[in-house]
Protein backbone atom coordinates (compact mmCIF):
# COMPACT_ATOMS: atom_id res chain seq x y z
CA UNK A 1 0.00 0.00 0.00
CA UNK A 2 2.62 2.60 0.57
CA UNK A 3 5.23 1.34 -1.58
CA UNK A 4 4.53 3.95 -4.12
CA UNK A 5 3.80 6.66 -1.68
CA UNK A 6 4.81 10.08 -2.42
CA UNK A 7 6.31 12.36 0.48
CA UNK A 8 2.58 14.35 0.16
CA UNK A 9 0.69 11.37 0.24
CA UNK A 10 2.56 10.47 3.79
CA UNK A 11 1.77 13.98 4.83
CA UNK A 12 -1.76 13.49 4.05
CA UNK A 13 -2.16 9.96 5.29
CA UNK A 14 0.07 11.00 9.02
CA UNK A 15 -2.66 13.73 9.44
CA UNK A 16 -5.39 11.80 8.61
CA UNK A 17 -4.75 8.95 10.95
CA UNK A 18 -3.52 10.64 13.96
CA UNK A 19 -6.39 13.54 13.99
CA UNK A 20 -8.98 10.78 13.18
CA UNK A 21 -7.50 9.10 16.33
CA UNK A 22 -7.35 12.14 18.36
CA UNK A 23 -11.13 13.01 17.60
CA UNK A 24 -12.33 10.18 18.13
CA UNK A 25 -10.61 9.75 21.78
CA UNK A 26 -11.58 13.78 22.46
CA UNK A 27 -15.25 12.88 21.55
CA UNK A 28 -15.39 9.62 23.54
CA UNK A 29 -13.55 11.50 27.08
CA UNK A 30 -16.21 14.27 26.17
CA UNK A 31 -18.99 12.06 26.59
CA UNK A 32 -17.89 10.04 29.11
CA UNK A 33 -17.30 12.89 30.83
CA UNK A 34 -20.64 14.32 31.26
CA UNK A 35 -20.91 17.12 28.57
CA UNK A 36 -19.43 19.62 25.74
CA UNK A 37 -18.93 22.38 28.17
CA UNK A 38 -15.31 22.40 28.33
CA UNK A 39 -14.31 22.93 24.72
CA UNK A 40 -17.54 24.40 23.37
CA UNK A 41 -17.17 27.29 25.44
CA UNK A 42 -14.10 28.51 23.79
CA UNK A 43 -16.76 27.84 20.12
CA UNK A 44 -19.53 30.38 21.44
CA UNK A 45 -20.34 33.42 23.33
CA UNK A 46 -21.47 33.41 26.54
CA UNK A 47 -22.11 35.72 29.57
CA UNK A 48 -23.10 34.98 33.05
CA UNK A 49 -25.67 36.52 35.81
CA UNK A 50 -23.86 36.52 38.94
CA UNK A 51 -25.39 36.78 42.57
CA UNK A 52 -24.12 37.62 45.68
CA UNK A 53 -23.66 34.34 47.29
CA UNK A 54 -20.98 33.39 44.14
CA UNK A 55 -23.77 31.11 41.73
CA UNK A 56 -24.52 32.58 38.43
CA UNK A 57 -26.62 31.31 35.72
CA UNK A 58 -24.94 30.90 32.71
CA UNK A 59 -26.87 31.44 29.26
CA UNK A 60 -25.55 31.09 25.50
CA UNK A 61 -25.83 33.78 22.93
CA UNK A 62 -28.64 32.72 20.91
CA UNK A 63 -26.63 35.02 17.65
CA UNK A 64 -26.02 32.46 14.83
CA UNK A 65 -23.78 34.81 13.01
CA UNK A 66 -20.12 33.68 12.93
CA UNK A 67 -19.25 36.79 15.27
CA UNK A 68 -20.97 34.89 17.79
CA UNK A 69 -18.68 32.29 18.57
CA UNK A 70 -15.02 31.26 17.58
CA UNK A 71 -14.11 29.15 14.66
CA UNK A 72 -10.78 27.99 15.95
CA UNK A 73 -11.02 25.53 18.86
CA UNK A 74 -9.55 22.01 19.54
CA UNK A 75 -12.44 20.44 18.36
CA UNK A 76 -12.10 22.37 14.76
CA UNK A 77 -8.90 22.62 14.04
CA UNK A 78 -8.82 18.93 14.48
CA UNK A 79 -11.78 18.30 12.09
CA UNK A 80 -9.37 20.57 10.04
CA UNK A 81 -6.38 18.42 9.85
CA UNK A 82 -8.74 15.05 9.39
CA UNK A 83 -10.69 16.08 6.75
CA UNK A 84 -7.33 17.31 5.05
CA UNK A 85 -5.92 14.65 5.05
CA UNK A 86 -8.40 12.02 4.39
CA UNK A 87 -10.11 14.15 1.28
CA UNK A 88 -5.90 15.44 0.06
CA UNK A 89 -5.38 11.66 -0.21
CA UNK A 90 -8.02 10.37 -1.73
CA UNK A 91 -7.93 13.39 -4.36
CA UNK A 92 -4.73 12.52 -5.09
CA UNK A 93 -4.39 8.90 -4.72
CA UNK A 94 -7.67 7.96 -6.13
CA UNK A 95 -8.82 10.66 -8.86
CA UNK A 96 -5.07 11.30 -9.61
CA UNK A 97 -5.16 15.16 -9.36
CA UNK A 98 -2.19 16.98 -9.62
CA UNK A 99 -0.53 17.85 -5.96
CA UNK A 100 -1.72 21.60 -6.09
CA UNK A 101 -5.36 20.71 -6.57
CA UNK A 102 -5.14 18.31 -4.27
CA UNK A 103 -3.63 20.35 -1.16
CA UNK A 104 -6.45 22.53 -2.75
CA UNK A 105 -9.40 20.76 -2.51
CA UNK A 106 -8.20 19.49 0.90
CA UNK A 107 -8.19 22.94 2.25
CA UNK A 108 -11.43 23.61 0.57
CA UNK A 109 -13.35 20.26 2.86
CA UNK A 110 -10.83 20.96 5.86
CA UNK A 111 -12.29 24.73 6.21
CA UNK A 112 -15.50 23.52 5.79
CA UNK A 113 -15.49 20.74 8.03
CA UNK A 114 -13.84 22.95 10.87
CA UNK A 115 -17.04 25.51 10.67
CA UNK A 116 -19.61 22.60 10.62
CA UNK A 117 -17.83 21.35 13.67
CA UNK A 118 -17.80 24.90 15.17
CA UNK A 119 -21.73 24.89 14.29
CA UNK A 120 -22.27 21.60 15.83
CA UNK A 121 -20.53 22.19 19.01
CA UNK A 122 -21.95 25.69 19.77
CA UNK A 123 -25.36 23.51 19.21
CA UNK A 124 -24.19 21.16 21.81
CA UNK A 125 -23.05 23.95 24.14
CA UNK A 126 -26.58 25.46 23.70
CA UNK A 127 -28.34 21.98 24.19
CA UNK A 128 -26.06 21.41 27.47
CA UNK A 129 -25.76 24.69 29.11
CA UNK A 130 -29.38 26.07 28.78
CA UNK A 131 -30.81 27.45 31.69
CA UNK A 132 -28.28 25.51 33.66
CA UNK A 133 -27.01 26.90 37.42
CA UNK A 134 -23.38 26.87 38.57
CA UNK A 135 -22.18 27.54 42.34
CA UNK A 136 -18.48 27.75 41.76
CA UNK A 137 -18.28 26.96 46.02
CA UNK A 138 -20.24 23.46 45.46
CA UNK A 139 -16.07 22.96 43.34
CA UNK A 140 -14.74 22.65 46.90
CA UNK A 141 -13.44 19.50 47.86
CA UNK A 142 -14.18 18.10 44.38
CA UNK A 143 -11.24 16.59 42.20
CA UNK A 144 -10.60 17.34 38.68
CA UNK A 145 -7.88 17.71 35.87
CA UNK A 146 -5.08 19.94 35.44
CA UNK A 147 -6.34 21.29 31.62
CA UNK A 148 -3.56 23.85 31.55
CA UNK A 149 -0.26 23.97 33.36
CA UNK A 150 -1.08 25.67 37.26
CA UNK A 151 2.15 28.26 36.58
CA UNK A 152 3.47 29.04 40.49
CA UNK A 153 2.60 32.84 39.51
CA UNK A 154 0.38 33.02 36.77
CA UNK A 155 -1.60 29.80 37.37
CA UNK A 156 -4.05 27.83 35.05
CA UNK A 157 -6.60 26.25 34.31
CA UNK A 158 -8.32 22.85 35.27
CA UNK A 159 -10.92 20.74 33.63
CA UNK A 160 -13.78 19.44 36.38
CA UNK A 161 -17.12 18.10 36.57
CA UNK A 162 -19.70 19.96 38.68
CA UNK A 163 -22.75 19.18 40.31
CA UNK A 164 -25.19 19.93 37.28
CA UNK A 165 -22.58 16.89 35.63
CA UNK A 166 -21.24 19.25 32.68
CA UNK A 167 -17.37 19.20 32.49
CA UNK A 168 -16.45 23.02 33.27
CA UNK A 169 -12.84 24.47 32.57
CA UNK A 170 -12.10 26.62 35.37
CA UNK A 171 -9.30 28.96 36.41
CA UNK A 172 -6.37 27.98 38.82
CA UNK A 173 -3.94 28.85 41.31
CA UNK A 174 -1.55 26.51 43.43
CA UNK A 175 -2.66 26.52 47.21
CA UNK A 176 0.86 26.03 48.46
CA UNK A 177 2.32 28.00 45.20
CA UNK A 178 3.92 24.78 43.63
CA UNK A 179 4.13 24.60 39.64
CA UNK A 180 1.45 21.42 38.98
CA UNK A 181 2.22 20.15 35.67
CA UNK A 182 -0.63 19.44 32.88
CA UNK A 183 -2.71 16.29 33.40
CA UNK A 184 -1.67 16.18 37.03
CA UNK A 185 -5.24 15.37 39.41
CA UNK A 186 -6.00 17.70 42.13
CA UNK A 187 -8.24 18.71 44.42
CA UNK A 188 -9.95 22.19 45.01
CA UNK A 189 -9.30 23.28 48.28
CA UNK A 190 -10.55 27.20 48.51
CA UNK A 191 -12.48 29.50 46.31
CA UNK A 192 -10.70 32.50 45.01
CA UNK A 193 -13.26 34.21 43.11
CA UNK A 194 -16.19 34.03 41.07
CA UNK A 195 -13.89 32.27 38.06
CA UNK A 196 -11.28 31.22 39.96
CA UNK A 197 -10.63 28.36 42.52
CA UNK A 198 -7.06 27.26 44.19
CA UNK A 199 -6.27 23.46 44.30
CA UNK A 200 -3.72 21.53 45.18
CA UNK A 201 -1.85 18.12 43.50
CA UNK A 202 -3.03 14.56 44.79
Amino acid sequence: MFNDFNFLDYIFFILAVFSSVFFILRVIVMIVAGGFDADASSDVSMHSDISSDGAHSVHADNSDSLDSFHILSINSITAFIMIFGWIGLAAHRQFLFEEAISVFFAFLAGMSAMIATAYVFKFAMKLASSGSVFNINDLVGKKGNVYQRIDAEKGGKIQITSNDEITREIDAVSYDNSTIESFCTVEVVEVINNTTVAVIKI
